[in-house]
């Protein structure tokens, strides 16, 4: 910093290109050009050559921009491979030197010491007629000053004598204890210290007539006011008001400090800034720390200011809701114990006021409570709260659980099970839960040995949200697994549909452009609906809270399945002629815009009488079978019968015209796959088309809740029929005979079905959302329940070998004697399929204290029998090892015999009930002789068991 000369760009609107210099760089375009022809630094000497070139080259005495002006260089250097960042940073550290040496250690260190510098005589130096500019200017320069518009404050100078004359120069210094004293320089004579110079108002440096009375307040100033004008802002002030302006020395001093740090971070790497910025924040995190810690301080200190001066004009301070405190009784227990150390000091005199100075706590209730009596009741009162803290139960930690690793683990693999369809059962679940505690987490306390009993699955239940469900569908797989079938099917379907719409039009029969040869109307579907009698009343009205709800009818057979409707129905109407005329008489008079419902009934008709088939509804066909199912002839029956009444009414009706056939959907009921009915539907111009086997609750339009809505409403035509008292008295009595059931439900029906059918919206909705709607460019408004993605199959590419299609499926009921009770078990043994990611199952391994029984029971104790059995009975409380699918062998007790002939499983009838401790759950077994384990080498399978007994 020059003071008799300003800085080239000093002034204002000056820039770091005009303060360059050019001797500076001359010497570094001499080394660049030396580094360029090298290539790079190779090997030490080079690398020292190097350093000691670039540090000959640093000016003395420098500028700021100078050095700053080097380091921008060796970032340059560094980008295009000259030199390495080591060199760099070699370089780096001694410019930082330098610049420390300059500015702080020779100019800043004498201005931070406070220097006070007194006025020279009034004989030196006369002002009173020169400018304060003149004097300055036309004193000799001089190594790193500052020019200052006052006489007699020059600092930082080394011949200050020589400027002032021989006269009094005195400034204020600290010495190396610490302490202030005085420092003369060049002092031929000592006058007496002249009082401290006022403090003057810094002006802004950009002259807009503001002043201030310090550096921060016009640095503030100046960055919010004249930010980006008329000068380099360099740490949040202007770096032009540092050269021109006179500044306190500590000002200074602050100025460059910030001059080196703008300098470093510049210069710095990616690296060392983040460690910068690193550090910075930890010195904010730890100044912020330390005021809150002050005004915690501060507060706790007014506070206890503030109760003192309460206690002070409340007299005592001893009453008052504000100021009474409760004491725990193990606080009063510790309260006299010291009570009774100082009691028993004689060395104390004063002994009250000795406990309340050490425990702030009145030594009149103490003394109260020292009493026989009342230290008794304290005494007692703590050790049932030292026991109630004994014996405590963390809820917070039962909320986490023991074992928290572990049940998180087995909640990701139950959800991840679930989400394949398999069924998690409470086995399974405990099963699961010791595998993984004792492979994964064997080195936890207590981990060998967890029980996972009923009590722990019903706290993780409780954790995790989770509860028992029972099954809602039949669907034997998830959606991800049914997938890719159903876009195989329907890319098939449509390639089916563009092959029959080319052969019409070859043919030179009707195709409509969007639908080809079957339009809307010409597609049917056609499926078996069971209905029993009672239908949709098992609901009622009731008080809340009731524990029981009984609803009296008819007798429970009346429940379950009394007839079967074949519904059969099309999205839409054939589309009525325009005009008037014979073609549009012929369609209102003969068309039938849905085909009518049949209903089978149990039987074979022969002994119904002709009264009671004239009392059918008209709109109901009735067809008879001895189980009121639909097979072989019955199917046949139904094409010759109510089928072909349909497409009788449609040719009367002039709607079908020549080569135009219907397109049937059916799924894959045995009777609907013999020739005989195809050969019936292919006479009535009707094409089959079977439906995807196992997915009809995807792509059959009866599934998907037309035959639902049907049932409802048949229930609804039951509740107005019950609105008669007279109806009601006979349903009550149960004097309905086996005709009037037969004729109320053909009513029931042909209500019902006239309800349903009259929404085409619904009729049709039923077709799109099954993919039965499907047009030539593959078009279909899906909807699959509980299936939210968009359904895509026309970039889906087809086996190369086409899928076989699955055996027609046995849907027909077996109405065998017993069949309505079916196999009454407990679904404790319809374990899941195994699964890949299934834990191993447990081995074959008799627990402690138990042996194996290799030797089998007799024929005769596994036996069913209805009666008494002594060999059976006397397996009753044995103990048992049973090996289950994907868990592996559990142990059980045998509780009971079965008695119930109704108890079936696969024909067989069960003949124990096993109770298993792992989760506490009684299941039935059918236990055979050929499962019991006689030889230990012999391959395990699933269902085999074997005794114990004690050793």
């Amino acid at each position: 910093l020059r003071a008799s000369s300003p800085l080239p760009g000093a002034g204002p609107g000056g820039h770091f290109s005009s303060m360059r210099d050019e001797v500076l760089d001359e010497r570094l375009r001499a080394v660049a050009k030396r580094l360029d022809d090298l290539g790079s630094l190779k090997g030490d000497e080079s690398y020292d050559k190097f350093i000691t070139t670039i540090t000959n080259a640093i000016p003395d005495p420098s500028t700021p921009l100078q050095l700053k002006r080097i380091l921008d260089s060796l970032v340059e250097w560094e980008e295009v491979g000259w030199i390495s960042s080591s060199a760099r940073a070699a370089v780096k550290t001694r410019v930082v030197e330098k610049l420390n040496e300059v500015y702080v250690a020779e100019g800043a260190a004498d201005a931070a010491a406070s220097a006070c510098i007194a006025e020279p005589p009034r004989a030196s130096v006369d002002t009173s007629t020169t400018p304060s500019s003149v004097t300055a200017a036309s004193r000799p320069s001089s190594r790193k000053t500052i020019a200052t518009d006052q006489p007699g404050r020059e600092k930082g100078q080394r011949d200050i004598s020589k400027m002032l004359g021989p006269k009094t120069l005195m400034c204020w210094t600290k010495r190396p204890d610490g302490t202030k004293g005085r420092r003369f320089l060049s002092v031929n004579e000592f006058e007496e210290q002249p009082p401290r110079p006022p403090a003057r108002k810094l002006p802004c440096s950009f002259r807009c007539g503001e002043s201030f009375g310090s550096l921060q307040a016009r640095i503030m100033h100046e960055a919010t006011k004249h930010s980006g004008r008329d000068g380099i802002h360099f740490g949040g002030g202007n770096i032009v008001s540092m050269f021109n302006q006179d500044l306190p020395p500590a000002d200074v001093k602050r100025c460059l400090d910030d001059l080196v740090s703008q300098v470093e971070r510049d210069c710095a790497t990616p690296a060392e800034r983040e460690r910068a910025e690193r550090e910075r924040a930890e010195q904010l995190e730890a100044k912020d720390k330390e005021r809150r810690e002050r005004e915690a301080a501060a507060k706790a200190a007014s506070a206890q200011r503030q109760g003192e001066r309460t206690r002070a004009e409340s007299g005592t301070g001893r009453r008052g809701e504000q100021r009474r405190h409760q004491y725990t009784p193990k606080e009063k227990m510790e309260y006299i114990e010291a009570y009774d150390k100082i009691k028993n000091d004689e060395s104390i005199i004063n002994k009250g006021a000795r406990f309340e100075e050490d425990h702030g706590v009145s030594s009149t209730n103490v003394i109260k409570w020292s009493s026989d009596k009342e230290r008794r009741n304290i005494y007692r009162a703590s050790a049932r709260q030292y026991a109630s803290e004994l014996l405590r139960i963390d809820k917070a930690s039962r909320k986490k659980g023991k074992f928290a690793e572990m049940e998180k683990e087995l909640h990701r693999m139950l959800i991840e099970r679930r989400k394949r369809g398999r069924r998690c059962s409470p086995r399974w679940l405990s099963h699961s839960a010791r595998t993984i505690l004792r492979t994964k987490f064997a080195g936890t306390p207590g981990a060998l040995d967890f029980i996972a009993g009923g009590r722990w699955r019903r706290r993780f239940l409780g954790r995790f949200n989770l509860t028992t469900r029972r099954k809602t569908n039949r669907k034997n797989t998830t959606w991800e697994e049914s997938k890719p079938l159903l876009q195989h099917y329907f890319k098939r379907f449509h390639i089916w549909l563009k092959e029959q719409s080319a052969r019409a039009r070859a043919a030179g029969s009707p195709s409509d452009p969007r639908w080809g040869a079957f339009p809307p109307w010409l597609r049917l579907n056609v499926d078996q609906v069971p209905l029993p009698f009672i239908n949709d009343c098992d609901t009622t009205y009731d008080e809340r809270g009731s524990t029981q709800v009984r609803i009296n009818g008819l007798q429970p057979g009346l429940y379950k399945r009394q007839c079967t409707l074949n519904l059969i129905f099309r999205p839409e109407a054939p589309p009525r002629p325009a005009g008037a005329g014979d073609a549009r008489d012929k369609y209102d008079k003969h068309l039938l815009e849905q085909p009518k419902p049949a209903i089978i009934f149990r039987g074979t008709g022969a002994r119904v009488s002709q009264a009671e088939k004239d009392a059918y509804a008209p709109d109901v066909h009735v067809l008879y079978q001895p189980k009121a199912w639909v097979d072989r002839p019955t199917a046949v029956k139904w094409v010759e019968g109510a089928y072909a009444e349909l497409v009788d009414a449609d040719e009367k009706a002039g709607v079908l015209r020549e080569g135009e056939k219907y397109l049937l959907l059916q799924d894959n009921l045995d009777a609907q796959l013999q020739p005989a009915y195809i050969h019936a539907l292919a006479r009535r111009r009707t094409l089959s088309r079977w439906l995807l086997a196992g997915k009809t609750d995807y792509v059959q339009p009866v599934d998907a809740g037309l035959g639902r809505q049907v049932k409802i409403y048949v229930g609804e035509e039951m509740d107005k029929w019950l609105d008669d008292d007279n109806n009601l008295e006979k349903w009550e009595g149960n004097s309905l005979s086996s005709s009037d059931r037969r004729v109320l439900l053909t009513h029931w029906v042909s209500a019902a079905w006239k309800k349903t059918i009259s929404k085409p919206e619904t009729l049709r909705a039923y077709f799109e959302h099954t993919g039965a709607l499907l047009d030539l460019e593959g078009k279909c408004a899906f909807k699959f329940d509980g299936v939210t993605e968009p359904f895509q199959f026309l970039d889906v590419a087809l086996p190369t070998v086409p899928a076989a299609r699955a055996p027609p499926a046995a849907d027909e009921p077996d109405d065998s004697p017993g069949s309505d009770v079916g196999d009454l078990d407990d679904g404790l043994d319809d374990e899941d399929d195994p699964d890949e990611d299934d834990l191993p199952a447990s081995e074959l391994k008799a627990p402690d204290g138990w042996r194996l029984v290799l030797e089998a029971p007799t024929a005769t104790a596994l036996e069913f029998s209805r009666g008494a059995s002594q060999l059976a009975d006397a397996l009753v409380g044995r103990q048992l090892l049973y090996n289950w699918i994907t868990v592996g062998w559990c142990e059980g007790t045998i509780t009971r015999r079965n008695t119930d002939a109704r108890r079936k499983l696969g024909g067989e009838h069960y003949n124990f009930f096993v109770h298993y401790e792992i989760d506490d759950q009684e299941a039935s077994h059918v236990l055979q002789l050929d499962s019991y384990v006689t030889d230990l080498n012999a391959e395990r399978e699933c269902g085999q068991w074997v005794l114990l007994e004690r050793v």
